[in-house]
């Protein structure tokens, strides 16, 4: 009889640790399909803040999505400045540079039952200090320059923009990452060269800029000349995804080319 009764309660101690087992194996299943069960976010941003000290203006472009289809009725907050809708993004402009300071901010998102914030950094100001060309800044044949510019602090990195005077603002011009860990820039001949036409230089004055950037700016407006593509997106969460970042655009410096004689 003994022997039938620790049986028994063996039984049913057995089944008792299999129905936790089973329980917690739901469990650990069901928490782990929550976490991965999203491949697309149900909400995208993409956009930049442009601090521009070419033109001592700043300036916020936002793409909002909801479902790929971009909504109206958000609330975005840069600190304490909400950001206006119109023609399909978000922006705040400010008339001076330094309207928004280097350091570390937050653009906060609020659409129906959802809220969220991302964090990012404006970089310290930069501008260039030293061109490898004569004191008339020519440079005869439209060869390779060197240049120099300050360090940007809290930047992730570094790229140029060369363009004809009278074209910034214009068109897109002749712009690449710095690829070097400093702010050492070799600016190629190839900026200097008509569009098909390598062994021509396109004469004339040029301006350059030096941009540091944060993060994956998209949405770039208010630029002399392009920022080069190849960023990445930064924005990854279960609801929200996207690009977002800072650039900050030097005063510029000029270089005049002309026919090598």
């Amino acid at each position: 009889m003994r022997i039938n009764r620790y049986n028994d309660c063996m039984r049913k101690r057995s089944i008792g640790l299999s129905i936790i087992l089973i329980s917690v194996a739901i469990l650990l299943f069901g928490c782990d399909q929550r976490i991965t069960r999203t491949t697309d976010s149900i909400y995208k941003l993409y956009g930049a803040v442009i601090k521009n000290y070419d033109n001592d203006s700043s300036l916020v472009s936002i793409e909002f999505k909801k479902n790929d289809t971009v909504t109206t009725s958000a609330i975005l907050l840069m600190g304490s400045d909400s950001l206006k809708y119109s023609n399909g993004l978000y922006q705040e402009s400010y008339n001076t540079a330094n309207a928004l300071g280097a350091g570390n901010l937050k653009l906060h998102v609020i659409e129906s039952d959802f809220s969220d914030s991302i964090s990012f950094v404006v970089p310290a100001e930069l501008a260039i200090t030293s061109i490898s060309l004569p004191e008339n800044h020519i440079n005869p044949g439209g060869v390779a320059v060197q240049l120099e510019a300050s360090i940007s602090a809290g930047s992730n990195g570094y790229a140029f923009g060369v363009i004809k005077k009278d074209s910034a603002y214009k068109s897109n011009g002749y712009s690449q990452f710095v690829t070097a860990a400093s702010t050492s820039i070799t600016i190629p001949l190839e900026a200097f060269r008509l569009s098909g036409n390598p062994d021509t230089p396109d004469t004339g004055w040029y301006y350059v800029y030096v941009y540091s950037y944060y993060g994956s700016p998209t949405q770039i407006k208010n630029l002399p000349t392009k920022f080069p593509d190849g960023l990445v997106e930064n924005i990854s969460k279960l609801n929200l995804s996207g690009s977002f970042g800072t650039i900050i655009i030097s005063r510029p410096d000029s270089i005049h080319v002309t026919i090598l004689q």
